[in-house]
C-alpha cells in the first residue's frame, strides 16, 4: 500500500506542480460485530485502512512539505502559467491575492478527518472505533 501512496504523491507533484494541502478522510472500512467474532485478519484489515493508510500518507508528504518550506518552490507546470496569465489579465483591478506559499508558510497543510466513533464507542464496531480513535 505505501508503494500506492508514493506513487499518487509524485504523480500529484508531476501533474499540479506541488501540493499545498492533502485531505484525509479515515472513516473508511469497519465490520460490524462483537469483537470476540472477529478474527486477527478483520481486525488487521481495519488497523491497515484506517490507521495505516493515514500514517503512508504522512510518510508520503512530509518529508516534500519539509523541504518546500526550506526552499523556494518549484515553477509551475506551463499549462498553470498559461491559465495565471489568462487570470491576471481578467483581474487587473484586483489587489493581489497571498500565494499558497506565504499562507502555509511555504510547507503545506494537512486536513485529517476520523469517525466520531472513535470517541464515542459505538456496540458492534469495537476494532473500528479503536482505528478510528489512532487516527486522533
Amino acid at each position: 500500500m505505501r508503494s500506492t501512496v508514493d506513487a499518487v504523491m509524485q504523480q500529484s507533484i508531476t501533474h499540479f506542480g506541488r501540493v499545498d494541502i492533502i485531505a484525509v478522510c479515515t472513516a473508511g472500512y469497519g465490520i460490524i460485530g462483537a469483537c470476540e467474532d472477529q478474527d486477527d485478519y478483520d481486525i488487521r484489515n481495519q488497523f491497515e485502512t484506517n490507521f495505516f493508510g493515514t500514517v503512508n500518507i504522512l510518510h508520503a508528504s512530509l518529508p516534500y512539505f519539509r523541504t518546500r518550506h526550506h526552499s523556494p518552490p518549484p515553477p509551475p507546470p506551463p499549462a498553470a502559467v498559461k491559465q495565471e496569465e489568462e487570470e491576471e489579465e481578467e483581474d487587473d483591478d484586483e489587489s493581489p491575492e497571498e500565494s499558497p506559499e506565504e499562507s502555509t508558510g511555504g510547507g503545506g497543510r494537512y486536513l485529517i478527518f476520523s469517525s466520531t466513533t472513535g470517541a464515542l464507542g459505538a456496540p458492534g464496531l469495537g476494532p473500528y472505533c479503536a482505528t478510528t480513535r489512532a487516527v486522533e
